[in-house]
C-alpha cells in the first residue's frame, strides 16, 4: 500500500486540523482521507504553521521554512495562508517580518515541483486593506494568503493577490446566494458550480467525478459557499513554465479554469473558482488553484453536516479525495496504478474470463474494480498503464464507457491489456498495427495491449461503416 502525505501549510494558529469552536478548523477534511481509505494507498495529512512556535513573548519569531528537508516528507503541499506581506514588527493578526517565502524557501520549492513531481494546492482569499493603510484603494488591498502564496513557483501565479475581489460588498466575489431566507456561509444551502471545460460528449473533468447514492457514476456540481472569495487567474506561460528552455515562439501548455460560480454581489457576473494545470507530460508537478480556502474549513461545512439529507456533504468530501488522488506525483501514481492492475489481472473472476473477448474481460474488471476505486481512480489507472508517448499525445483525455467513434473505450483498453497480461506470450515482430517491430525491443503488456485494443476498436469502426453503407443502400431503395 502507497502513504500519500499531504503537508497543509498555514501562517494562522487558527487554522489547524482540531481546536475550539472558535477555530478554522479542518477535521471533516482530514478525515475524508484519513478514514476513507481506499484499498491501494492511505493518506496522512499534516498541518504546520510557519509561525507556530510563537508564543507571545517573541517579537519575531523564527519561522518554520520549506526546506528540501522538509519537503522530502512530503508528496503534497496545500497552502493556506493567511498574511498579506511582511510587517516591520510581529503581531498575531498580521504576521512579520519573515512572513512571506525567501528566496532558498522558493528555489527548494522549484526543485521538488519540478523533480520530485510533487503536487501544490494553492488557496487564498479576499483582498482587504494593509495593516496601518486603512484607506488603501481597491487596487492597493492585498489579498490573504498572499505573504506564503505569491512567490510559489508557478501556483502563485495563478492567484489574483491585488486589488479585486475585496471584502466589501461592492467588489466582493459573494458565492452564498440570495433568496427569501438571508443564506450565510454556515447553511446547508451550498454554490452550484458551472463546469468552465467538458470534453465532447459533456463530461467535466475529471476532479468532479463521482457517485451517486445508488452507485452510479454522477458529476460534483456542489461546493461550500463564502460571502467574499478571491480571484483566479490564467497567466501567459514565461520561462517559469515548462517545456523549460523552449525556443523562442513556442507555444507552452496554459492552466484551465475547470469550474466557475456565480457572483451574487450587484452587477456580478460568472468567477472561476477551480483552475488546474496538468504537468504530467511536462516534467513538473500538477497544481490546483482555488478561490478560497473557505472551502475547506469545518464552519463552512457544519450546515452540510447537520442536514438530514447528507448528499451535499457526500459530495463534496469525495471532490476532497479526487482533489488529493489528482495532487499525488506521477511516479507515486504509476506505483498505486501497478498495484491495481496486478490485483485485478489475477482476480478469480477475471480469471475466468481469460478465453473471453477483451471487452468481456475489461468489463469484469472494471466492475470489481469499482467497487474499491473512484471513478478519478479508475480513469488514472487506464491512463497510467498507456505508454508514456500516448500519454503525451491525448494527455488525460476521457477514453469512454463503451464503444464511441473517437477512441476505444475504458474496458476495452483494459481488457487488452489484461488479455495480453494472462497470455504472457512473446509480441511477434510485427504488431497487429502493422508496424515493424525488431524481435530484440521488448514490449510490456501494456504497450502490446493497447495496440490490440486499437486493432480492435479499427476493426470495429469498419464493420460500423460496413453496416452504415448497407442501410444508405437500403434507404436509397425506399
Amino acid at each position: 500500500m502507497t502513504t500519500i502525505k499531504i503537508l497543509i501549510y498555514t501562517d494562522k494558529r487558527d487554522i489547524a486540523l482540531a481546536g475550539s469552536p472558535l477555530d478554522w478548523n479542518l477535521s471533516t477534511l482530514a478525515n475524508a482521507l484519513e478514514t476513507n481509505t481506499p484499498l491501494f494507498l492511505k493518506y496522512e495529512v499534516q498541518v504546520i504553521n510557519r509561525f507556530q512556535s510563537f508564543n507571545g513573548s517573541s517579537p519575531n519569531p523564527e519561522p518554520i521554512r520549506l526546506t528540501t528537508e522538509l519537503l522530502q516528507q512530503f508528496d503534497e503541499i496545500w497552502f493556506m495562508g493567511i498574511y498579506q506581506q511582511n510587517e516591520a514588527v510581529f503581531s498575531e493578526p498580521f504576521g512579520g517580518p519573515r512572513n512571506e517565502l525567501s528566496t532558498p524557501e522558493v528555489t527548494a520549492l522549484e526543485t521538488w515541483m519540478n523533480n520530485a513531481f510533487g503536487g501544490v494546492l494553492i488557496t487564498g482569499d479576499h483582498a482587504d486593506v494593509r495593516q496601518g493603510h486603512p484607506n488603501d484603494p481597491i487596487e492597493k488591498q492585498l489579498a490573504l494568503g498572499r505573504a506564503i502564496g505569491h512567490l510559489v513557483p508557478r501556483a502563485g501565479k495563478l492567484r489574483k493577490w491585488q486589488g479585486p475581489p475585496t471584502i466589501s460588498s461592492q467588489h466582493a466575489f459573494n458565492t452564498v446566494g440570495m433568496g427569501p431566507v438571508f443564506p450565510t456561509q454556515d447553511d446547508a444551502i451550498p454554490q452550484r458550480l458551472l463546469f468552465d471545460q467538458l470534453d465532447p460528449r459533456g463530461v467535466p473533468h475529471e476532479l468532479f467525478w463521482g457517485k451517486d447514492e445508488q452507485g452510479n457514476e454522477s458529476f460534483i456540481d456542489v461546493f461550500p459557499d463564502h460571502e467574499h472569495e478571491g480571484g483566479l487567474q490564467i497567466p501567459e506561460p514565461d520561462g517559469d513554465w515548462p517545456p523549460f528552455k523552449a525556443p523562442p515562439g513556442t507555444v507552452k501548455p496554459k492552466a484551465i479554469s475547470i469550474a466557475s460560480s456565480m457572483n451574487f454581489r450587484p452587477g456580478g457576473g460568472r468567477e472561476s473558482v477551480l483552475v488546474v494545470y496538468d504537468g504530467d507530460d511536462l516534467g513538473v508537478g500538477r497544481i490546483v488553484a482555488d478561490s478560497s480556502f473557505h472551502h475547506y474549513i469545518d464552519f463552512n461545512l457544519q450546515g452540510f453536516a447537520k442536514s438530514p439529507d447528507q448528499s451535499v456533504l457526500k459530495s463534496i468530501t469525495q471532490f476532497f479525495r479526487n482533489l488529493a488522488f489528482y495532487l499525488i506525483p506521477l511516479t507515486k501514481r504509476q506505483e498505486i496504478t501497478k498495484a491495481m492492475f496486478s490485483r485485478i489481472a489475477s482476480h478469480p473472476a477475471v480469471l475466468e474470463e481469460r478465453s473471453n473477448r477483451s471487452e468481456a474481460i475489461g468489463k469484469v474488471a472494471k466492475s470489481y474494480l469499482s467497487l474499491v476505486a473512484s471513478p478519478i481512480e479508475l480513469n488514472e489507472m487506464v491512463h497510467m498503464l498507456l505508454p508514456p508517448v500516448v500519454r503525451a499525445e491525448s494527455g488525460n483525455a476521457f477514453l469512454p464507457e463503451a464503444f464511441a467513434n473517437n477512441a476505444p473505450s475504458q474496458e476495452l483498453v483494459l481488457g487488452s491489456m489484461i488479455s495480453r497480461h494472462l497470455k504472457a506470450v512473446p509480441v511477434p515482430e510485427e504488431a497487429e498495427t502493422g508496424t515493424a517491430l525488431e524481435s530484440t525491443v521488448p514490449i510490456d503488456p501494456f504497450t502490446a495491449g493497447l495496440q490490440d485494443a486499437l486493432q480492435s476498436h479499427t476493426e470495429q469502426l469498419k464493420e460500423s461503416a460496413a453496416d452504415n453503407e448497407k442501410f444508405l443502400v437500403l434507404l436509397s431503395k425506399i
